[in-house]
């Protein structure tokens, strides 16, 4: 139960005015949980593609499939600082950043960018370029 700002009473839950004062009661929303990510780095090694991302959201972060080139890839490890949730799944708590690897089956060395997508378990995309020089 909340009180009235100005003289104390109790209020009713969804009260407009306060029964004693008679004070307008202003409720103030709260904001939703956004999910957001950014791209910080991209490796590219023996081990494969390593993108480096961070949660910029307001909400847990879990990377689940990635597409490179339009093909599935599947992901071969990740690293992140929160506990991860499953084999090939890359969580992160707002505001961290962690590391997630894949090795695409082909892939030409050139100045031609590389589509690549990270789809969140809630199916939002996240897209990059990914090119090798």
């Amino acid at each position: 139960m909340t009180t009235c700002i100005k003289c104390g009473a109790s209020l009713s839950e969804g009260a407009r005015t306060c029964p004693s004062c008679g004070t307008e009661i202003v409720v103030e929303a709260k904001p939703g949980l956004v999910e957001s990510l950014s791209f910080e780095h991209i490796f590219i090694n023996e081990q494969g593609i390593s993108l480096r991302v961070k949660n910029t959201g307001t909400a847990p972060l879990v990377i689940s499939r990635v597409i490179f080139n339009r093909e599935p890839t599947p992901i071969s490890s990740v690293s992140a600082p929160s506990k991860q949730e499953g084999v090939g799944k890359l969580s992160l708590e707002p505001g961290e950043v962690g590391d997630l690897t894949f090795q695409p089956s082909y892939f030409d060395v050139s100045d031609i960018g590389f589509p690549t997508v990270l789809i969140s378990e809630s199916g939002r995309k996240y897209d990059t370029i990914v090119t090798f020089s």
